[in-house]
């Protein structure tokens, strides 16, 4: 129906139309403006009777008027617009047709039209009809409301786009209503405000509630599972509620109605009730960490922050699931508790280890190499434990990580000291050298990871501890494997220190070829170990030749006889840089090192030797005045002059640091 001021009335006209059936009754005021519009006397409406007493009697009747008789007259003044549109506004507005809409779920013209009534009851409140009206439109308020609130509480679970956009328009409509006659001071309607809003609020939370009572009921006796059932069931709920509202409901809201965050309060709430339930008692490590992963990370990052919702529910405004005290002591009992788990995991894995080595049975082999999963057990529980705490929060990562780096430095002092006392009391195990082959390979994974996990400042410190630790470990193997043929290649060294077979080819032959033999049985080590034990071997042949030249053992002044030594040294050298790069040894910086010792000797010339000496000191910066003497010796047609014009060089060397890693500070002379 049309408002009056569509009907082109004046403000102070007031006409409160009584529906009855399809017609109007309508009071003496408006019966006398429509007289007057039709250019009448105003109609009396009361006349006189005369009753059998004689007495007068006033009799007050209402002339009854069809609502299209009386919307000829007001549209007539109105003809433009749509004609369509003008033909649904003449409709009349009466308790059927607004009741016929309800049914029709037309809930938004319902609301106009109810409002119509509403102001039209309460225009003239003397109408002896006046509280019979007020009630049949109180009356179809109820069912309206009764719909409109149905609708809204079952839309967060149905797709009822439609009914909801009239519902929400049915409601804002009401709102409008408030703010007129809250703002117009001649109102006088005692039913405003109807507080339709404030009822979509109590809807939601309610929707929210049943919600939830929906949830399936925890049938497991494991309270562990129990817990987080039931918070993964409230945040699955959460999820698909919301992502609903957004996807379906948000867009049929006004912004002030801030649709999103309403529900997501609500279910906030059911959050922080769970919560606080749970907290009440006394939680095992597997809930301490759940709860700690829900609080801190699937919660806000996992739900919230998930890509259907991001930008939707506004995360200040929702209060922490626990208090700061109470979070601050789960975290302190979880990283207790986590780094007591992993000492105890990985110290059982070294027990194990130590065990099978006193047993003597030969290890496993992978890709040809002794292995064995001690490494992988410790590091997999390290891991573990820095995982789960990733789980939880990048933050308490960090400080747990360096508590674990820290176990893993104790591990690996108790596993040097259990491998010492292994070595001490199996010297003569059969498969003494296969586990001692083992361990130096388990060591090498040990570093491998170090080296490439532990590169934060917070974990430096441990790092280098934990590679030293296991270096000495790893060396306590080399020298195990590598004492047998050191102690035999002694022996062939004293022959070419002695008379003329210093620079003996024949014996170097010998002793190239017992390196390769002594060499092939050690392939079982990884090939990053086998080459540090082929580095090993190469130090040790070097620094031994070049310790037998210095021995003072031989002295020449013959030029021919000094280049003719000079040349089997050079060739002895070759030797033992050609097999060594063939072994792929990780020590190339020792092969110019007997060739520049060659030609010193071969060189006449005391400035040529000097210039050959400057750049033997400049590559092995720590040769010392004894090496160099040791050397000179050999070279009987120096005078001490020359001598020592040729050891002044190391004055200018000063104090620079080793291109190369020590060689002669290695080499002690008697």
């Amino acid at each position: 129906m049309a408002n009056l001021s569509d009907m082109h009335l004046a403000p102070a006209l007031s006409v409160c139309f009584l529906f009855t059936g399809t017609t109007v009754l309508m009071t003496s005021s408006i019966f006398r403006i429509l007289s007057m519009c039709a250019g009448k006397q105003p109609l009396k409406e009361n006349h006189v009777e005369q009753n059998g007493g004689g007495d007068q009697t006033v009799k007050k009747t209402h002339k009854i008027f069809h609502i299209k008789a009386i919307k000829k007259y007001f549209y007539s003044k109105t003809p433009t617009g749509d004609p369509n549109n003008q033909q649904n506004n003449h409709e009349d507005i009466t308790a059927e047709t607004i009741q016929r809409d309800i049914d029709q779920n037309l809930f938004c013209k319902a609301s106009k039209d109810l409002i119509m009534l509403e102001q039209e009851c309460y225009i003239n409140t003397d109408d002896e009809l006046h509280h019979d009206n007020i009630k049949q439109v109180e009356s179809l308020y109820k069912v309206l409301e009764d719909m409109v609130f149905a609708v809204i509480k079952d839309s967060i679970k149905m797709d009822c786009e439609n009914l909801l956009d009239q519902a929400v328009q049915a409601i804002l409509e009401q709102e409008k209503e408030n703010n007129r006659c809250i703002s117009d001071i001649k109102a006088n309607n005692p039913a405003r405000p109807r507080k339709w809003k404030q009822k979509w609020i109590s809807t939601v939370k309610e929707s929210v509630d049943d919600r939830l009572k929906e949830l399936p009921k925890d049938e497991t006796n494991n309270s562990s599972s129990s817990l987080s059932q039931s918070f993964t069931n409230l945040g699955k709920i959460f999820k698909k509620d919301l992502t609903h509202i957004v996807n379906h409901l948000k867009q049929h809201y006004p912004d002030d109605f801030d649709v999103c965050n309403s529900y997501a309060q609500h279910y906030h709430q059911a959050f922080l009730a769970h919560t606080s339930t749970i907290t009440e008692f006394e939680l095992g490590d597997k809930d301490t960490f759940f709860l700690l992963c829900w609080v801190h990370n699937i919660y806000p990052n996992d739900i919230l922050k998930d890509p259907s919702l991001a930008g939707h529910i506004d995360e200040a405004r929702l209060k922490c699931l626990l208090p700061a005290q109470k979070i601050r002591d789960y975290e302190s009992n979880y990283v207790s508790s986590e780094v007591l788990t992993v000492k105890s995991w990985i110290n059982k894995s070294l027990d194990l280890e130590a065990q099978f080595w006193n047993v003597g049975k030969e290890p496993e082999k992978l890709d040809e190499a002794y292995h064995t999963e001690l490494h992988i057990d410790v590091l997999q529980n390290f891991n573990g434990g820095v995982r789960r705490a990733m789980e939880i929060s990048e933050r308490l990562t960090n400080r747990l990580k360096p508590l674990l780096a820290a176990e893993l430095v104790e591990f690996a002092k108790r596993y040097k000291s259990l491998f010492e006392e292994y070595l001490e009391k199996n010297k003569n195990q059969q498969y003494l050298w296969p586990i001692i082959i083992v361990n130096v390979n388990c060591c090498w994974n040990f570093r491998d990871f170090v080296t490439q996990n532990f590169n934060d400042a917070q974990l430096q410190r441990h790092k280098e501890n934990m590679n030293s630790i296991l270096l000495e470990l790893e060396d306590l193997g080399y020298t195990v494997l590598l004492q047998n043929l050191f102690q035999d290649l002694k022996s062939h060294f004293k022959r070419i220190s002695q008379g003329n077979g210093l620079c003996s080819y024949k014996v170097m032959s010998e002793i190239i070829e017992k390196v390769e033999k002594y060499m092939e049985p050690l392939t079982t080590l990884k090939k990053p170990c086998h080459q540090e034990m082929i580095g090993r071997v190469h130090f040790y042949v070097v620094t031994e030749y070049i310790t037998r030249l210095m021995k003072k053992k031989v002295c020449l002044k013959n030029i021919d006889q000094l280049k003719t030594l000079a040349n089997q040294i050079h060739e002895n050298g070759k030797m033992i840089d050609d097999f060594f790069s063939s072994q792929d040894s990780p020590r190339i910086w020792l092969m110019p090192v007997i060739s520049k010792i060659a030609e010193i000797i071969r060189l006449q010339d005391i400035g040529a030797i000097q210039i050959e000496v400057a750049a033997l000191v400049e590559e092995y910066s720590d040769i010392g005045k004894k090496h160099l003497e040791g050397i000179l010796y050999i070279k009987g047609n120096l005078s001490r002059q020359e001598v020592k014009s040729v050891v002044n060089i190391l004055k200018y060397n000063g104090t620079k640091s080793n291109k190369n890693p020590p060689l002669f500070s290695l080499i002690k002379l008697s």
